[in-house]
Parts: C-alpha cells; structure tokens; sequence
C-alpha cells in the first residue's frame, strides 16, 4: 500500500514551470534512459535492467518487495496474452513502452491503469514492441487457471 501511495503521491505533484513546457528536439531524454522517478528503484538505464525470465515472451525486473508491497517492471512480448487474473488488493500499472489491450480498453505509453479485486482482466500487448510497464502490487494476483496458479509460486506475483 506505500509504494501506490507514493507513486500516486509523485503523479499528484505540479510539474515545474519549466517541465511544463515542451523540450526543443535536442534535449529530449536518450532513448536507454529510464524516467528520474524509477531511477530509484531500477536505476538510469534499460541496460542496466536484469530481466528474469516468467514465461515465453514474459520477462519481470522485480524493485521492492516487502511488508506484501510489490514493484516490478514488466516487458510482454507483442501478442503475448497474460492469463485472466483479478487481484487481492490493488495494481497500480503505468505503460512505459509499447501497448496492450484488455476488458476495460487500450493502454499506451504514459497511460496508467488503476485495478483493484473488482476487475477481472487478461492483458494482450499489442503488435509491434514489447510492452514495457512499472506495476505496484500490494497483494498478489489471483488467477483463475489451474496452469497460472500452479506457476504462480515460481514467478511471485
């Protein structure tokens, strides 16, 4: 429950004057660099990122764990699905590259999806990229296969 409280904390504050404004072409961030606010928790840059390995097309940076708050950076692989889950608490979700689509519409770069146990979805990334997105869970997923939940314990989510 702190880390969503914290990221929507971060979303919550007025950008500076200056953020606020476009930036010229030039002073755009370098395509490796990760936004200032994940700095903290998965460093400066894509490359520096460990990914593990979930499921095929399916790879998890895990950032935070403990008092049963999660942070993970996801990277789905263009038309993978993930099984039909709910939650046991909440999933806080910001898309940071690539697309996918589920029950309650399309989620692109920069949009976040706010999910509690009443939503029950199964997340399809779009074609072309990998969808790159930050989650903060603050209880685990609950899915409704037998295959997802026998799977379940190894990937810790």
């Amino acid at each position: 429950a702190q880390l969503r409280g914290d990221i929507l904390a971060r979303l919550q504050q007025p950008l500076p004057a200056a953020a606020a404004e476009p930036a010229p072409a030039p002073m755009h961030r370098p395509a490796e660099l990760l936004p200032r606010a994940l700095h903290p928790y998965f460093g400066r840059t894509w490359k520096a990122l460990r990914w593990r390995w979930v499921a095929p097309g399916v790879h998890l940076v895990r950032a935070a764990a403990g008092s049963g708050d999660t942070l993970v950076m996801l990277k789905i692989a263009p038309g993978k699905s993930i099984p039909l889950h709910s939650h046991h608490g909440s999933e806080l979700t910001q898309i940071l590259q690539g697309a996918y689509d589920d029950e309650l519409g399309h989620f692109g770069p920069g949009d976040m999806a706010d999910l509690d146990s009443d939503i029950e979805h199964r997340p399809i990334t779009s074609p072309g990229v990998p969808c790159v997105c930050v989650a903060a869970l603050d209880g685990p997923l609950q899915f409704r296969g037998w295959l997802a939940r026998k799977m379940q314990p190894m990937v810790g989510l």
